[in-house]
């Protein structure tokens, strides 16, 4: 049953891109020629640990300076029948992917009266219709909660996606998929993806069902509105991906399919914004580590004119051992012009390992300058 779930998303989402062409067809000569446009950003930040515990593994410098940039290439045209379409392809500058630079996303749009279509690599569907409303991720205005925190205090506490990363994946990333998102009715919008693997494809191959997660499915519905005079989005979403069909990988047993089921809400009063959001990881996915546990992801955002003040706060832990995490930021920002942002940032965090034998917490400040273009 299971088998034929998968080979009938499978069949569906095939379908869906073979009659594309038909659907956007029209009378071409009266389409305009597409053209690009170039965004993205670019961002320095100095900091400095201000206190932290010693002889734990990963201390970090007592100062450093990060950056981070991203060049996005954004292809656009459109259809005599009002479809348009937008080819996208991001340029990240010296990534943690081996510390070069490298191309990220790759994915076509599709948009009309229908709905959307997403094909290539991106976040799936039930990830990106809640991350609008994902706590952090929509309060902070300097760094990020997730991934700055053990930047400048180290981690003690292993497994990221389940006790650090409250955004809704399976080992998919951003695997090539293909989703389709509906017109919003009333305020609400659904969403899907189907997953072929969790590995992107590496010079046109596709990796093989034995030794990666594959025929994964990502569901989510959110609801856009106001009552009275605050705003009011939020949804809720289901990710799930098949383990390897082989028991054993490089030595290490994998038996469990990934399992994430997550909320999210967000109020906005006028200059107050308050965002929450809570993932919990229901597979066990490997014999070695029981990844099963939760994470709760919050934050307050004020605004007043050119000045933006947050205090946002995680907390994550794996239910079937000690490994445990939280961490807190609270940050200023100042736009300094169209596209110009100053930040400042006073940052916490608090870990423990899966044996509760190792725990390591600190503070860390840092500022840096950001260019949106």
């Amino acid at each position: 049953m299971k088998k034929q779930l998968l080979t009938s998303t499978a069949l569906i989402a095939a379908g869906v891109f073979a009659l594309a062409p038909a659907a956007l067809a029209g009378n071409h000569a009266k389409s305009k020629k597409p053209h690009i446009t170039v965004n993205g950003y670019h961002e320095q930040i100095l900091g400095a640990v201000i206190d932290e515990d010693e002889n734990v593994a990963g201390d970090k410098p007592v100062a450093d300076v990060k950056h981070e940039q991203e060049i996005h290439f954004n292809g656009h045209a459109k259809l005599d029948n009002g479809i348009s379409l937008r080819a996208h392809t991001e340029l990240e500058g010296n990534s943690d992917q081996g510390g070069g630079d490298y191309i990220d996303e790759v994915y076509l749009i599709i948009r009309g009266s229908f709905g959307q279509i997403t094909i290539g690599s991106e976040d799936n569907a039930a990830h990106l219709m809640l991350i609008g409303a994902t706590g952090s991720w929509v309060t902070g205005v300097g760094q990020n909660l997730t991934f700055d925190s053990a930047e400048w205090v180290s981690s003690q506490a292993g497994d990221f996606g389940t006790v650090r990363d409250s955004r809704l994946t399976a080992q998919d990333g951003d695997a090539e998929k293909i989703s389709y998102y509906t017109p919003r009715f009333s305020g609400f919008q659904l969403g899907a993806s189907y997953m072929p693997s969790a590995t992107e494809d590496v010079s046109g191959s596709t990796p093989t069902a034995d030794t990666n997660y594959h025929d994964g499915f990502a569901v989510g519905i959110n609801y856009l509105g106001k009552f009275g005079t605050t705003g009011i989005f939020g949804g809720v979403g289901y990710v799930q991906q098949q383990a390897p069909d082989q028991d054993n990988i490089a030595g290490t047993a994998v038996d469990d399919d990934v399992k994430n089921l997550a909320a999210a809400l967000r109020l906005d009063l006028g200059p107050l914004r308050i965002a929450a959001g809570i993932k919990r990881t229901m597979s066990d996915e490997t014999g070695g580590v029981d990844r099963r546990g939760r994470v709760i992801d919050t934050g307050v955002r004020y605004t007043q004119g050119s000045n933006s003040f947050s205090i946002t706060y995680a907390h994550g832990e794996r239910t079937s051992d000690s490994t445990e995490y939280e961490a807190g930021m609270a940050s200023y920002a100042k736009n300094l012009g169209p596209g110009v942002k100053w930040h400042a940032n006073l940052i916490w965090s608090d870990s423990q390992n899966a044996a509760g034998t190792v725990d390591n917490d600190g503070f860390a400040v840092s500022t840096g300058i950001k260019l949106s273009f």
